[in-house]
């Protein structure tokens, strides 16, 4: 309906008060932080703490305060079904595009969300698709916590072309993967180098 489908969960709403019990704090949760408790889905995220650790030489001293992580507690969350939009259909494959913001990560790494913008000119390489935790993270963690077995057996590995100057692209092969602005232009599973010299849709909802 509305070339809307529903496919896989994600945990969405937080459980707080009360509603925290004992079978929720106990539960046997995998390596992903996720469990099942009376057929439903729940995943608890560690509250971490920033600690200074002691100068333990003169080597920590000259580098100055080493700080470690300590886990004080949990929040826990309830997986809620995941609403797709139909982008693109062809043959027996289509291209989902997720209708709601899913989750917030960094596109690479924590430092750069400190960085300000004149440090951020100073970095000499460009944070690619290809090597960016991001993708690590989406085809990894995302794809295990969201879909089931029989859910991941129905992803298909995609062509992702990255564009890095006018005439060269990098290309990995992903199942999971963050749309390009092209993307958004020119539509999904089209060629990118024929869609280039199209006239640009202006009017697509997602642009």
């Amino acid at each position: 309906r509305n070339n809307r489908i529903w496919f896989g969960d994600y945990p969405m709403n937080e459980i707080t008060g009360a509603q925290v019990t004992s079978d929720l704090i106990y539960a046997e949760y995998d390596k992903d932080d996720t469990a099942v408790i009376d057929g439903e889905k729940y995943l608890r995220m560690p509250i971490v703490r920033e600690t200074v650790a002691e100068k333990e030489s003169l080597l920590t001293m000259m580098r100055g305060s080493r700080t470690e992580t300590e886990i004080t507690g949990y929040r826990y969350f309830k997986f809620n079904m995941l609403s797709w939009r139909i982008v693109a259909e062809r043959g027996d494959r289509i291209t989902l595009e997720s209708e709601y913001i899913i989750d917030y990560k960094p596109f690479d790494q924590e430092k750069y969300l400190k960085m300000n913008d004149r440090e951020i000119v100073r970095v000499k390489s460009g944070i690619y698709w290809e090597k960016s935790k991001i993708r690590e993270w989406l085809n990894s963690v995302f794809v295990r916590r969201a879909f089931s077995e029989a859910d991941r057996a129905k992803l298909q590995v995609t062509k992702v072309s990255t564009p890095v100057s006018a005439l060269s692209d990098r290309v990995t092969y992903d199942k999971v993967y963050l749309p390009s602005i092209e993307e958004i232009r020119h539509g999904f599973d089209v060629d990118i180098s024929i869609a280039r010299g199209s006239k640009v849709n202006n009017d697509l909802d997602m642009a």
